[in-house]
């Protein structure tokens, strides 16, 4: 997104549409990995790998294809959006579910004490981020306002400032005091 908007050169700004759908479903993929693995202590299902690996790949194979963008405007300098797009969006609130189905699933396990606690303020800053971030970049496909994709890494802070409080309150990742000192120091800057 950065290099969409920044870039002045037209073969940058075209290979960065080209290539946004693919980090943008891999975020989607990755947190909903992440949000397994943080919440159970456990590494994530070989299935579970396979078809986020998968997912990323085909979508992958998909990017210099017509189904990606269909064109390029060279007026407004933006991708013209191909059929790719509506079905990376779907992909992505499916990951929104499984994140939610998963905080779900782990609410109603029997765990350690404060773990509803944790669950719940993990799982809302990820799913508020994500949400924000999907809605603002569907949202701006849907109305070709494309400045609306400019409030959806916004909701980053709200995660990031949720897994803070998780990692010094219930001493995740055995981060000593002087280490959650300098996450939340960073988290200012």
């Amino acid at each position: 997104s950065i290099i969409q908007w920044t870039a002045a050169s037209i073969p940058i700004v075209h290979l960065a549409w080209q290539t946004y759908l693919f980090s943008e479903i891999g975020v989607f993929l990755f947190s909903a990995l992440f949000a397994y693995v943080f919440l159970f202590q456990d590494d994530a299902s070989t299935i579970l790998k396979i078809c986020a690996a998968t997912i990323l790949v085909l979508v992958g194979i998909m990017l210099p294809t017509h189904l990606n963008i269909s064109s390029f405007d060279l007026q407004n300098c933006e991708g013209i959006s191909g059929t790719l797009w509506p079905t990376v969006y779907v992909m992505e609130l499916v990951c929104l579910v499984i994140i939610i189905l998963i905080a779900v699933r782990k609410l109603f396990t029997r765990g350690e004490q404060g773990g509803r606690a944790k669950t719940i303020f993990f799982t809302g800053g990820l799913v508020f981020f994500l949400g924000i971030f999907w809605c603002s970049n569907f949202f701006a496909e849907l109305t070709n306002t494309y400045e609306i994709n400019l409030i959806g890494p916004s909701g980053m802070l709200l995660f990031l400032g949720s897994i803070a409080y998780v990692i010094v309150k219930f001493k995740m990742f055995n981060a000593k005091l002087f280490a959650s000192q300098v996450l939340i120091i960073a988290l200012w800057f």
